[in-house]
């Protein structure tokens, strides 16, 4: 289906960022792994931005750092992709 190639081109574009880690999924979200400290302020940093995702940072899941993100058409999926590498770039992280 439509969403599934733009989930499987989304977590493509997001693995060219050093540190970011999508985990594979069968769904219409992908739950991506930062490389931040503080995930929750990525979220915050996108929201700010008008680009809405949910915090995962649960330990008691074995979360740490993760966000969610639901596949959108595949302009929409850039439009998220460039504004979590500005997000992180503002946070002091490499990509």
């Amino acid at each position: 289906s439509r969403i599934l190639a733009n989930r499987d081109a989304l977590a493509d574009h997001l693995r060219e960022f050093p540190g970011v880690e999508p985990y594979p999924s069968a769904t219409n979200f992908l739950l991506v792994k930062l490389p931040v400290e503080n995930a929750g302020s990525i979220v915050q940093r996108l929201a700010e931005r008008g680009v809405y995702v949910r915090f995962f940072g649960t330990p008691a899941w074995g979360l740490t750092n993760c966000l969610r993100v639901s596949i959108g058409a595949p302009e929409e999926n850039e439009i998220f992709a460039a504004e979590l590498e500005h997000a992180l770039r503002e946070a002091g992280a490499e990509v």
